[in-house]
């Protein structure tokens, strides 16, 4: 496995002949979903410097039947052309089918339009259905695929029905496979990967807009009280994030606090309800607030503006959240599990929370909240890494993996 230490920053890019990379992923943003998958639309944009990439982002008109007539077929976005072939899927049966289906339906409608032939390398995000799909479109073209790994789609999927073979088959056609984290990476080895050919590059950040602030006019802003001691926890909510053991950890933790104590869960899904009785059970609706959503380019001042950010997932592969919060030199108290691990620095920019115990979480909370944390120095450090870097170290695995 070839470690992320061949990361390097602005001042090691060189000059080089174009590579041309086709990208291929579900997960990038839409019309009708502009804040899907910005984490691969990041990697991909920074890539643009490096080499000239055209997208294939097709959309799955089976679960997005409010917008999928509204989305076209082609547009530019940020310098780049993305093509958003609808394709269909039968929801929740015959799960094995998926990628054949993403493949025939983006196949049928992008060979007329695009010289695929003319792409050097194809660049694919998420092992399963993209990553078989692409494997497909990889085979009819005649040209090698980069497939990259997110979290769930290889340390949750292997294990549901006729996910495996198809995942296991994407994993050993690839010329490369990169993991945003080692724990992915040795998963990829587990189910057939050449250990020779795994990379791991983790995510990267905005820096420009990720970076530390003066956090009394954060809470200004945000009209957060100047003396509470607030946590903080961003993402989707959905079983997979563990908030139960957040609110739960709170309901011990507001015993143990002698100040205010303010926790905001950013984000929706399909578990607001159950956090809503689970915050009214626990009698924290004085303390807990879920305000949905909030627009990346407000982020930075939540993540500012917090004492600790709180992450107390089942799963992880590289989490940007985390990261997010890293580069505003908020520490994070995270589980230990996935990727999570390698980005928490116990000490010196975070904790590690090592079991699902409410009373083992709590302790963990108090621990970082009571802490001196140097936030400037969380900030400066690995692991967190602008994106142009982490662009940097893709386009060499894709020009390796194209002989270019």
């Amino acid at each position: 496995m070839n470690r992320a230490a061949e990361v390097r920053g602005p001042e090691g890019s060189r000059d080089a002949a174009r590579l041309r990379v086709l990208s291929f992923t579900t997960l990038y943003p839409n019309p009708g979903k502009p804040l899907h998958g910005l984490f691969v639309k990041n990697r991909v944009e920074h890539l643009a410097a490096h080499a000239d990439v055209e997208v294939i982002a097709p959309v799955n008109v089976s679960r997005n039947l409010p917008f999928a007539g509204g989305v076209p077929a082609r547009v530019e976005l940020n310098g780049l052309t993305v093509h958003h072939p609808p394709f269909r899927v039968i929801p929740g049966l015959l799960k094995h089918l998926d990628g054949d289906l993403l493949f025939r339906q983006a196949w049928r409608r992008m060979r007329g339009r695009l010289d695929l032939a003319s792409f050097d390398v194809l660049d694919a995000h998420y092992a399963y259905p993209d990553g078989y799909a692409c494997m497909r479109l990889a085979r009819e073209i005649g040209k090698p695929y980069v497939l990259s790994l997110r979290g769930s789609d290889i340390r949750v999927l292997p294990g549901l029905p006729g996910r495996r073979q198809p995942i296991e088959q994407a994993l050993r056609g690839a010329a490369a496979v990169v993991g945003v984290s080692e724990d992915l990476g040795r998963l990829a080895i587990e189910l057939g990967a050449d250990p020779a050919r795994v990379h791991v590059i983790p995510n990267g950040v905005d820096r420009r807009n990720f970076h530390p602030r003066p956090r009394n006019e954060a809470r200004e802003r945000l009209g957060w009280a100047p003396d509470a001691r607030v946590l903080l926890a961003v993402g989707r909510l959905v079983p997979v994030k563990g908030y139960d053991l957040l609110l739960r950890a709170l309901s011990v933790l507001r015993r143990r606090i002698d100040a205010p104590l303010q926790c905001f869960i950013v984000g929706e899904g399909e578990e607001r309800g159950a956090l809503e009785r689970l915050v009214a059970e626990l009698d924290l609706g004085d303390i807990v607030k879920l305000p949905g959503w909030v627009v990346p380019a407000d982020l930075p001042d939540w993540y500012n503006g917090a004492d600790l950010f709180c992450l107390t997932s089942h799963s992880e592969g590289c989490p940007n959240v985390a990261l997010e919060a890293m580069a505003c030199g908020t520490p994070v108290a995270g589980t230990a599990v996935g990727g999570i691990p390698e980005v928490i620095d116990e000490g010196r920019n975070g904790v590690l929370i090592p079991d699902r115990e409410p009373e083992t979480a709590a302790s963990c909370l108090a621990e970082a909240l009571e802490a001196r944390w140097d936030r400037d120095g969380i900030a400066g450090r690995p692991p967190v890494r602008g994106w142009e870097e982490v662009a940097e170290a893709q386009f060499d695995v894709l020009r390796e993996a194209a002989g270019f």
